[in-house]
Protein backbone atom coordinates (compact mmCIF):
# COMPACT_ATOMS: atom_id res chain seq x y z
CA UNK A 1 0.00 0.00 0.00
CA UNK A 2 2.11 3.45 -1.26
CA UNK A 3 2.20 6.14 1.77
CA UNK A 4 -0.38 8.80 2.04
CA UNK A 5 0.38 12.43 1.37
CA UNK A 6 0.00 14.81 4.11
CA UNK A 7 -1.61 18.39 4.08
CA UNK A 8 -0.94 21.03 6.29
CA UNK A 9 -4.09 23.25 6.95
CA UNK A 10 -2.39 26.08 9.12
CA UNK A 11 -2.36 29.84 9.75
CA UNK A 12 0.30 31.81 8.01
CA UNK A 13 3.63 32.19 8.57
CA UNK A 14 5.14 34.38 11.02
CA UNK A 15 7.80 35.10 13.08
CA UNK A 16 6.17 36.05 16.67
CA UNK A 17 4.52 32.91 17.36
CA UNK A 18 6.59 30.08 18.03
CA UNK A 19 3.18 28.03 17.85
CA UNK A 20 2.63 29.05 14.07
CA UNK A 21 6.86 28.73 13.33
CA UNK A 22 6.36 25.28 14.57
CA UNK A 23 3.64 23.68 12.58
CA UNK A 24 5.47 25.33 9.48
CA UNK A 25 8.50 23.24 10.36
CA UNK A 26 6.32 20.35 11.37
CA UNK A 27 5.26 20.50 7.71
CA UNK A 28 9.09 21.10 6.42
CA UNK A 29 9.85 17.84 8.30
CA UNK A 30 7.28 15.48 7.32
CA UNK A 31 8.10 16.27 3.47
CA UNK A 32 11.29 15.03 4.00
CA UNK A 33 10.16 11.37 4.17
CA UNK A 34 5.82 11.74 2.93
CA UNK A 35 4.74 13.62 0.31
CA UNK A 36 3.36 17.27 1.97
CA UNK A 37 1.22 20.37 0.68
CA UNK A 38 0.68 23.41 3.00
CA UNK A 39 -2.40 26.19 2.70
CA UNK A 40 -2.52 28.55 5.20
CA UNK A 41 -5.39 31.26 6.11
CA UNK A 42 -5.37 35.05 8.17
CA UNK A 43 -4.94 34.03 12.00
CA UNK A 44 -4.90 37.67 12.84
CA UNK A 45 -0.93 37.59 12.74
CA UNK A 46 1.35 40.08 11.59
CA UNK A 47 2.41 39.10 8.02
CA UNK A 48 6.34 37.76 7.45
CA UNK A 49 8.04 36.77 4.12
CA UNK A 50 7.95 32.61 4.30
CA UNK A 51 11.14 31.05 4.00
CA UNK A 52 12.35 29.99 1.08
CA UNK A 53 12.06 26.20 2.62
CA UNK A 54 8.34 26.45 2.84
CA UNK A 55 7.79 27.72 -0.52
CA UNK A 56 7.97 24.92 -2.35
CA UNK A 57 5.52 22.86 -0.16
CA UNK A 58 2.47 25.65 -0.69
CA UNK A 59 0.23 24.12 -3.16
CA UNK A 60 -3.86 24.01 -3.10
CA UNK A 61 -5.49 20.96 -0.99
CA UNK A 62 -5.89 17.51 -3.39
CA UNK A 63 -9.06 15.57 -2.74
CA UNK A 64 -8.74 11.96 -2.47
CA UNK A 65 -8.81 9.10 0.08
CA UNK A 66 -5.31 8.65 0.80
CA UNK A 67 -4.28 12.33 1.70
CA UNK A 68 -4.18 12.73 5.56
CA UNK A 69 -4.98 16.40 6.49
CA UNK A 70 -3.40 18.13 9.64
CA UNK A 71 -4.68 20.67 11.51
CA UNK A 72 -3.80 22.58 14.41
CA UNK A 73 -6.15 23.34 17.75
CA UNK A 74 -6.90 26.60 16.46
CA UNK A 75 -9.09 25.04 13.23
CA UNK A 76 -12.25 24.21 14.26
CA UNK A 77 -14.37 20.92 12.79
CA UNK A 78 -13.16 20.04 9.34
CA UNK A 79 -13.29 22.85 7.02
CA UNK A 80 -11.95 20.94 4.17
CA UNK A 81 -14.21 17.95 4.98
CA UNK A 82 -10.93 15.19 4.67
CA UNK A 83 -11.62 11.56 5.83
CA UNK A 84 -8.62 11.13 7.42
CA UNK A 85 -7.42 14.08 9.98
CA UNK A 86 -4.81 14.29 12.19
CA UNK A 87 -4.83 17.20 15.12
CA UNK A 88 -2.07 18.92 16.28
CA UNK A 89 -2.50 20.65 19.55
CA UNK A 90 -0.32 23.53 20.47
CA UNK A 91 -2.07 25.01 23.48
CA UNK A 92 -3.92 23.21 26.32
CA UNK A 93 -7.32 23.03 25.63
CA UNK A 94 -9.76 25.89 27.49
CA UNK A 95 -7.22 28.09 28.27
CA UNK A 96 -7.21 30.30 25.10
CA UNK A 97 -10.72 30.03 24.03
CA UNK A 98 -12.86 28.49 27.17
CA UNK A 99 -13.35 25.42 24.80
CA UNK A 100 -12.36 22.27 24.12
CA UNK A 101 -11.13 21.66 20.37
CA UNK A 102 -13.22 20.46 18.15
CA UNK A 103 -12.73 16.70 16.62
CA UNK A 104 -14.18 14.20 14.53
CA UNK A 105 -14.58 10.35 15.76
CA UNK A 106 -11.98 8.93 13.75
CA UNK A 107 -9.02 11.84 14.26
CA UNK A 108 -5.47 11.18 15.20
CA UNK A 109 -4.72 13.62 18.47
CA UNK A 110 -0.80 14.22 18.93
CA UNK A 111 -0.19 17.04 21.42
CA UNK A 112 3.62 19.59 21.04
CA UNK A 113 4.31 18.56 24.78
CA UNK A 114 3.54 17.41 27.95
CA UNK A 115 2.38 20.87 28.68
CA UNK A 116 -0.11 20.79 26.76
CA UNK A 117 -1.32 17.04 27.39
CA UNK A 118 0.86 14.21 28.77
CA UNK A 119 -1.16 11.16 27.60
CA UNK A 120 -1.13 12.11 24.11
CA UNK A 121 1.39 11.10 21.57
CA UNK A 122 4.27 13.68 21.82
CA UNK A 123 5.63 15.51 18.97
CA UNK A 124 8.16 18.14 20.85
CA UNK A 125 9.59 19.83 17.15
CA UNK A 126 12.22 22.16 18.17
CA UNK A 127 13.06 24.84 15.66
CA UNK A 128 16.39 24.79 14.64
CA UNK A 129 16.85 28.59 13.73
CA UNK A 130 17.35 28.54 17.90
CA UNK A 131 21.01 27.60 17.45
CA UNK A 132 21.53 31.32 15.93
CA UNK A 133 20.64 32.96 19.44
CA UNK A 134 24.16 31.97 20.88
CA UNK A 135 25.25 34.86 18.66
CA UNK A 136 23.80 37.52 21.15
CA UNK A 137 25.28 36.16 24.20
CA UNK A 138 27.04 38.38 26.81
CA UNK A 139 29.56 37.88 29.88
CA UNK A 140 28.75 41.52 30.67
CA UNK A 141 25.14 41.64 31.55
CA UNK A 142 23.27 45.38 32.67
CA UNK A 143 22.01 45.29 36.03
CA UNK A 144 18.45 45.10 34.08
CA UNK A 145 15.23 43.58 34.84
CA UNK A 146 13.35 42.53 31.76
CA UNK A 147 9.74 42.13 31.97
CA UNK A 148 7.50 40.06 29.72
CA UNK A 149 3.75 40.86 29.18
CA UNK A 150 2.38 39.18 26.60
CA UNK A 151 -0.95 36.68 26.98
CA UNK A 152 -1.90 37.39 30.66
CA UNK A 153 -4.08 36.16 33.23
CA UNK A 154 -5.97 37.99 35.55
CA UNK A 155 -5.75 37.87 39.13
CA UNK A 156 -2.28 37.50 39.05
CA UNK A 157 -0.17 38.53 42.58
CA UNK A 158 1.77 41.74 41.44
CA UNK A 159 2.71 42.60 44.96
CA UNK A 160 5.20 39.91 46.15
CA UNK A 161 7.37 40.96 43.09
CA UNK A 162 7.89 44.51 44.32
CA UNK A 163 10.75 43.72 46.92
CA UNK A 164 12.59 42.19 43.81
CA UNK A 165 12.96 45.85 42.00
CA UNK A 166 15.03 47.12 44.64
CA UNK A 167 17.70 44.10 43.16
CA UNK A 168 18.11 46.42 39.53
CA UNK A 169 18.91 49.50 38.22
CA UNK A 170 16.80 49.60 34.77
CA UNK A 171 13.80 48.50 34.12
CA UNK A 172 12.26 47.46 30.32
CA UNK A 173 8.89 46.13 29.43
CA UNK A 174 8.82 43.62 25.93
CA UNK A 175 5.61 42.21 24.86
CA UNK A 176 4.61 40.38 21.25
CA UNK A 177 5.10 43.26 19.06
CA UNK A 178 7.65 45.62 21.05
CA UNK A 179 10.08 45.58 19.97
CA UNK A 180 8.97 44.77 16.67
CA UNK A 181 12.18 43.54 15.36
CA UNK A 182 13.48 40.05 16.86
CA UNK A 183 17.19 41.61 16.77
CA UNK A 184 16.55 44.14 19.13
CA UNK A 185 14.34 42.02 21.25
CA UNK A 186 16.86 39.07 21.61
CA UNK A 187 19.55 41.98 22.30
CA UNK A 188 17.26 43.46 24.92
CA UNK A 189 17.17 39.96 27.02
CA UNK A 190 19.99 39.03 26.37
CA UNK A 191 21.50 42.25 28.25
CA UNK A 192 19.70 41.78 30.94
CA UNK A 193 20.26 40.10 34.26
CA UNK A 194 17.00 38.78 34.49
CA UNK A 195 13.86 38.41 32.50
CA UNK A 196 10.42 38.28 34.62
CA UNK A 197 7.86 37.06 32.56
CA UNK A 198 3.61 37.48 33.42
CA UNK A 199 3.18 35.07 30.47
CA UNK A 200 3.19 31.24 31.51
CA UNK A 201 2.22 30.04 27.70
CA UNK A 202 5.68 31.80 26.02
CA UNK A 203 8.02 30.53 24.35
CA UNK A 204 10.04 33.84 25.29
CA UNK A 205 11.11 32.18 28.16
CA UNK A 206 13.00 29.40 26.76
CA UNK A 207 14.41 31.65 24.65
CA UNK A 208 15.62 33.74 27.21
CA UNK A 209 17.69 30.82 28.91
CA UNK A 210 19.53 30.38 25.42
CA UNK A 211 20.49 34.17 25.29
CA UNK A 212 22.32 33.49 28.77
CA UNK A 213 19.40 35.50 30.81
CA UNK A 214 17.46 33.52 33.62
CA UNK A 215 13.88 33.13 33.92
CA UNK A 216 11.51 33.59 37.20
CA UNK A 217 7.96 32.96 36.03
CA UNK A 218 6.05 35.67 37.37
CA UNK A 219 2.53 33.19 36.77
CA UNK A 220 3.78 29.63 37.52
CA UNK A 221 0.95 28.08 36.75
CA UNK A 222 2.38 25.75 34.70
CA UNK A 223 5.18 24.59 37.38
CA UNK A 224 4.28 20.93 37.70
CA UNK A 225 4.09 20.63 33.84
CA UNK A 226 7.39 22.65 33.34
CA UNK A 227 9.18 20.17 35.83
CA UNK A 228 8.12 17.50 34.09
CA UNK A 229 8.46 18.66 30.28
CA UNK A 230 9.80 16.35 27.88
CA UNK A 231 12.98 17.62 28.17
CA UNK A 232 14.77 19.45 31.33
CA UNK A 233 13.98 23.39 31.07
CA UNK A 234 17.66 25.13 32.66
CA UNK A 235 17.09 28.75 33.85
CA UNK A 236 13.54 28.24 34.69
CA UNK A 237 12.74 29.85 37.86
CA UNK A 238 9.62 30.06 40.11
CA UNK A 239 10.32 31.41 43.32
CA UNK A 240 12.57 34.92 43.16
CA UNK A 241 14.58 32.97 46.11
CA UNK A 242 15.74 30.44 44.26
CA UNK A 243 18.05 32.51 41.15
CA UNK A 244 21.16 32.86 41.31
CA UNK A 245 22.76 36.10 39.17
CA UNK A 246 26.29 35.13 39.58
CA UNK A 247 25.99 31.48 37.91
CA UNK A 248 25.39 31.13 34.65
CA UNK A 249 26.10 27.04 34.24
CA UNK A 250 22.31 26.96 33.51
CA UNK A 251 23.13 28.35 29.47
CA UNK A 252 25.41 25.86 28.81
CA UNK A 253 23.10 23.24 29.84
CA UNK A 254 20.65 24.63 27.80
CA UNK A 255 22.66 24.75 24.90
CA UNK A 256 23.73 21.60 24.53
CA UNK A 257 19.83 20.03 25.59
CA UNK A 258 18.78 22.21 22.44
CA UNK A 259 21.62 20.27 20.08
CA UNK A 260 20.51 17.01 21.54
CA UNK A 261 16.51 17.80 21.06
CA UNK A 262 17.65 19.58 17.37
CA UNK A 263 19.66 16.11 16.31
CA UNK A 264 16.35 14.44 17.61
CA UNK A 265 13.79 16.62 15.15
CA UNK A 266 14.14 13.68 12.49
CA UNK A 267 13.25 10.61 14.76
CA UNK A 268 10.54 12.29 16.23
CA UNK A 269 8.82 12.92 13.25
CA UNK A 270 9.44 9.47 12.17
CA UNK A 271 7.44 8.21 15.26
CA UNK A 272 4.79 10.28 14.97
CA UNK A 273 4.12 9.44 11.23
CA UNK A 274 4.34 5.92 12.18
CA UNK A 275 1.82 6.78 15.04
CA UNK A 276 -0.40 8.55 12.82
CA UNK A 277 -0.43 5.70 9.72
CA UNK A 278 -0.61 2.43 12.43
CA UNK A 279 -3.73 4.01 13.69
CA UNK A 280 -5.64 5.64 10.77
CA UNK A 281 -4.19 3.86 7.47
CA UNK A 282 -3.24 0.82 8.62
CA UNK A 283 -5.44 0.05 11.88
CA UNK A 284 -2.72 -1.85 13.76
CA UNK A 285 -3.28 0.85 16.76
CA UNK A 286 -6.58 2.28 18.53
CA UNK A 287 -6.77 6.41 18.48
CA UNK A 288 -6.35 7.43 21.59
CA UNK A 289 -9.94 8.24 24.50
CA UNK A 290 -9.97 11.33 24.15
CA UNK A 291 -12.74 11.25 27.23
CA UNK A 292 -10.61 11.18 30.68
CA UNK A 293 -7.98 13.22 28.48
CA UNK A 294 -10.94 15.73 28.16
CA UNK A 295 -11.65 16.01 31.75
CA UNK A 296 -8.37 16.05 33.10
CA UNK A 297 -7.95 19.57 31.21
CA UNK A 298 -11.35 20.80 32.43
CA UNK A 299 -9.94 19.71 35.86
CA UNK A 300 -6.85 21.94 35.29
CA UNK A 301 -8.66 24.68 33.51
CA UNK A 302 -11.29 24.85 36.75
CA UNK A 303 -8.61 24.15 39.61
CA UNK A 304 -5.47 25.58 38.62
CA UNK A 305 -6.04 28.15 36.13
CA UNK A 306 -9.34 29.70 37.96
CA UNK A 307 -11.31 30.15 34.97
CA UNK A 308 -9.49 33.38 33.60
CA UNK A 309 -9.58 34.77 30.75
CA UNK A 310 -6.47 35.85 28.75
CA UNK A 311 -5.67 39.68 28.27
CA UNK A 312 -3.23 40.03 25.43
CA UNK A 313 -0.89 43.10 26.36
CA UNK A 314 1.02 44.65 23.28
CA UNK A 315 1.75 48.64 23.95
CA UNK A 316 2.35 50.54 27.08
CA UNK A 317 -1.78 51.92 27.27
CA UNK A 318 -2.88 47.90 27.33
CA UNK A 319 -0.67 47.29 30.27
CA UNK A 320 -2.17 50.11 32.18
CA UNK A 321 -5.38 48.98 31.28
CA UNK A 322 -4.56 45.26 31.96
CA UNK A 323 -3.40 46.29 36.07
CA UNK A 324 -6.72 48.60 35.46
CA UNK A 325 -8.69 45.79 35.02
CA UNK A 326 -6.94 43.46 37.91
CA UNK A 327 -6.69 45.48 40.83
CA UNK A 328 -9.50 48.57 39.87
CA UNK A 329 -12.05 47.18 38.13
CA UNK A 330 -15.07 49.73 38.95
CA UNK A 331 -12.40 52.29 38.42
CA UNK A 332 -12.06 50.80 34.34
CA UNK A 333 -15.24 50.71 33.46
CA UNK A 334 -15.98 54.16 34.85
CA UNK A 335 -12.63 55.86 32.99
CA UNK A 336 -13.95 53.60 30.27
CA UNK A 337 -17.22 54.95 29.59
CA UNK A 338 -15.83 58.45 29.91
CA UNK A 339 -13.40 57.80 27.28
CA UNK A 340 -16.28 56.86 24.84
CA UNK A 341 -18.37 59.80 26.01
CA UNK A 342 -15.45 62.12 25.32
CA UNK A 343 -15.15 60.05 21.72
CA UNK A 344 -18.76 60.98 21.16
CA UNK A 345 -18.70 64.82 21.82
CA UNK A 346 -15.55 65.54 20.04
CA UNK A 347 -17.48 63.40 16.69
CA UNK A 348 -20.27 65.25 17.34
CA UNK A 349 -18.43 69.29 17.53
CA UNK A 350 -16.48 68.15 14.24
CA UNK A 351 -19.96 67.14 12.96
CA UNK A 352 -21.33 70.78 13.71
CA UNK A 353 -18.58 73.06 12.94
CA UNK A 354 -18.19 70.85 9.25
CA UNK A 355 -21.52 71.21 8.52
CA UNK A 356 -21.96 74.38 8.86
CA UNK A 357 -18.77 75.80 7.28
CA UNK A 358 -19.50 78.54 4.56
CA UNK A 359 -18.18 76.13 1.64
CA UNK A 360 -20.48 73.27 2.95
CA UNK A 361 -23.68 75.44 3.06
CA UNK A 362 -22.66 77.15 -0.42
CA UNK A 363 -21.86 73.48 -1.48
CA UNK A 364 -25.47 72.46 -0.08
CA UNK A 365 -27.16 75.27 -1.51
CA UNK A 366 -26.20 74.15 -5.00
CA UNK A 367 -27.07 71.08 -4.95
CA UNK A 368 -30.42 71.53 -3.50
CA UNK A 369 -30.87 74.37 -6.31
CA UNK A 370 -29.98 71.51 -9.11
CA UNK A 371 -26.93 73.21 -10.29
CA UNK A 372 -24.71 70.59 -8.93
CA UNK A 373 -24.26 66.82 -9.04
CA UNK A 374 -22.03 65.92 -5.98
CA UNK A 375 -22.38 62.47 -5.30
CA UNK A 376 -19.67 61.46 -3.19
CA UNK A 377 -20.17 64.54 -1.02
CA UNK A 378 -23.93 63.55 -0.13
CA UNK A 379 -23.15 60.33 0.31
CA UNK A 380 -20.05 61.54 3.02
CA UNK A 381 -23.17 63.98 4.70
CA UNK A 382 -25.18 61.10 5.09
CA UNK A 383 -22.63 58.73 6.56
CA UNK A 384 -19.32 60.42 7.36
CA UNK A 385 -17.53 57.70 8.97
CA UNK A 386 -17.56 55.37 6.05
CA UNK A 387 -14.81 57.48 4.93
CA UNK A 388 -12.52 57.42 7.55
CA UNK A 389 -10.12 55.31 6.40
CA UNK A 390 -6.26 55.78 7.30
CA UNK A 391 -3.46 54.17 5.32
CA UNK A 392 0.03 54.97 5.17
CA UNK A 393 0.98 57.68 2.25
CA UNK A 394 4.05 55.59 1.55
CA UNK A 395 2.48 52.45 0.62
CA UNK A 396 -1.01 52.17 1.28
CA UNK A 397 -0.31 49.38 3.53
CA UNK A 398 -2.19 49.53 7.47
CA UNK A 399 -0.36 51.67 9.53
CA UNK A 400 2.07 49.77 12.33
CA UNK A 401 1.76 51.90 15.38
CA UNK A 402 4.62 49.38 17.28
CA UNK A 403 8.11 50.73 18.57
CA UNK A 404 10.71 49.02 17.56
CA UNK A 405 12.17 49.49 21.21
CA UNK A 406 11.18 47.89 24.60
CA UNK A 407 9.50 50.11 26.79
CA UNK A 408 11.55 51.79 29.19
CA UNK A 409 9.39 52.53 32.83
CA UNK A 410 10.97 53.72 36.26
CA UNK A 411 11.05 52.05 39.36
CA UNK A 412 8.10 53.87 41.08
CA UNK A 413 5.77 53.77 38.25
CA UNK A 414 6.59 50.01 38.39
CA UNK A 415 5.64 50.05 42.08
CA UNK A 416 2.81 52.26 41.65
CA UNK A 417 1.28 50.36 38.79
CA UNK A 418 1.86 46.67 40.75
CA UNK A 419 0.59 48.08 44.55
CA UNK A 420 -2.60 49.38 42.72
Amino acid sequence: MPHPNYHFYIPNYTTISNGIVILWEAAYEFSNHRPVSISSFHYGEKFCAVPEKYRKLIKPHEYHNNCIVVYPDCVAGNPLNSRLVARYLMAKPFILNNTWFEYGQNEFVFAYSNAVNSAMPQYNLIDPNLITLRKYKTTKKNNTLCIYMGKCRFGLNFKKYISLLDKFDEFVIITRTNPSKREILYECIANSKLLLSFDPLSSICYESTLLGTPVLLGDSVFEAEYKNYNYPLYGFNYSADEIDFYKDEFYYHATDCLDEQISKNTDKTINIINKIESAMIYKKDMLPDLYDMKLSDLNFFNDVWKCSPIYNCTTKNSIFRYHLICNRPILYVFLLQLFRFKLCFISAIKAIIFYFTWSNIKRMMLIYLGLSNDIIYLNYIKNPGVFKIKISPINCEPIDNSSSDAISIKKQTLKKLWNL
